[in-house]
């Protein structure tokens, strides 16, 4: 495990264009990798424990173009928390993708929205939110995009205030699963939570996403680095309730000591 200072860096901070190859030994941490593709929550056996979502409505970090071809917005953490099995995770970045990376029955949204959490143990925490076009645009996207200094991956962070962070994740069913980052280095071991529903964004920030891939380099047809589905290989798939609860600073206390170096 490296150190806590550098494994937060390369959580936070990463600016990467290179999609590094995975280990692909027996350790569960590596065969349980992500996406993955849903075919629908029914029949699916609840997970029996709660999700709690403590995200404030204002939250303050940094955007800036991840490399992936994403504005990716490294919060302060501390500023929003979630609560799984016992475990408190401070909300570290947030990055896109579109397509989505998750697919629904082979079929990928029009992009998804992966939001960052870890632990003082380290241990790492994601949550996915898909989303469709319709005629509802994501605030927190909005304010990536108008935001970012330029689209280019070199252009300089910025300082942001998000002020609609309460309302990014929604309420309701979520798939649970062990998994993976998306993105190099893929690292496995990961608590994964999907939304079962797409949320809604507009035809004009699918666009604006697409252009920040095109600026880096990346296919105009994908817009944004994106991995493919990975095989299920025998792991659990249950649903999570989601909620929202009352703001807490508890069980952040190394996260927020060793991340005010770095951001």
């Amino acid at each position: 495990m490296p150190s806590h200072t550098l494994f937060l860096n390369s959580v936070i901070n990463s600016r990467s264009s290179v999609r590094r190859p995975i280990a692909t030994g027996a350790d569960p941490e590596n065969v349980y990798q992500s996406p993955l593709n849903f075919d629908g929550p029914s029949g699916l056996a609840s997970s029996g424990k709660t999700l709690s979502i403590n995200y404030p409505t204002k939250a303050t970090g940094e955007v800036f173009n991840n490399g992936h071809g994403s504005p990716q917005i490294a919060f302060t953490p501390g500023d929003a928390t979630v609560t799984y099995d016992g475990k408190t995770y401070a909300l570290l970045q947030v990055h896109f993708h579109s397509p989505s990376e998750e697919t629904i029955n082979g079929e990928a949204p029009a992009l998804d929205a992966h939001f960052v959490h870890a632990s003082d143990d380290q241990s790492l925490l994601v949550i996915g939110v898909m989303f469709d076009a319709g005629s509802t645009p994501l605030p927190l996207l909005t304010t990536a995009l108008d935001n970012e200094d330029g689209f280019t991956a070199d252009a300089p962070k910025k300082n942001i205030t998000i002020p609609d962070l309460s309302s990014a994740i929604p309420k309701g069913d979520f798939y649970t699963f062990q998994g993976s980052l998306t993105t190099p280095p893929c690292t496995g071991g990961l608590q994964w939570f999907v939304a079962t529903e797409p949320q809604s964004v507009t035809a004009d920030q699918i666009k604006a996403l697409k252009a920040v891939g095109t600026a880096a380099g990346l296919s105009a047809d994908v817009g944004n680095a994106r991995r493919p589905v990975q095989p299920l290989n025998g792991r659990d798939l249950t649903i999570t309730q989601a909620s929202s609860a009352s703001r807490v600073a508890a069980g952040v206390t190394a996260i927020v000591a060793a991340a005010a170096m770095l951001i």
